[in-house]
Order: structure tokens, then sequence, then C-alpha cells
């Protein structure tokens, strides 16, 4: 799953890790997994990865799931 959001995001990974939060249920019923993923990429399509900021990613935007934020890399 990783892999296909990265290449539509056009973000190549080199690191990645997975932290489980709190569950989010819809008002009808509907459980969403929420994760959060901490990593490092290299972005490759500035325009791509700046309408993934604006806009969020995933399915669950609509609950305040999608954030992406990025920050650059310590050197």
């Amino acid at each position: 799953m990783m892999g296909s959001a990265s290449n539509r995001q056009r973000l190549t990974v080199l690191t990645v890790s997975a932290q489980s939060q709190r569950d989010i249920r819809t008002k009808d019923g509907i459980r969403l997994a929420v994760v959060r993923f901490d990593g490092i990429a290299t972005v490759t399509d500035a325009g791509l990865a700046r309408q993934a900021v604006l806009e969020g990613i995933g399915r669950g935007k609509s609950y305040g799931c999608g954030l992406l934020s990025l920050a650059p890399a310590g050197r």
C-alpha cells in the first residue's frame, strides 16, 4: 500500500515507521484504523507533492485523517 501511494505522489521513500493511533468510528458505525507514518522521502515531483499537502491523501480525509506534512530532513 505504501508503495502505490508514494508512486502517485512522486515520493521516493527512504525510511518509514508506523504507529497505531486511536481508531475512529463514524456516525454510521464504520471503524477507521488510524496509523501515523513517519519517515524520510525524496520528493521527485514537487507539483504533485504540493497538491497532496494541500488536499490531503487517502479515503479518511473527511474524518480528520490524510494530513501530509513535510519538513526538510536534518543534514
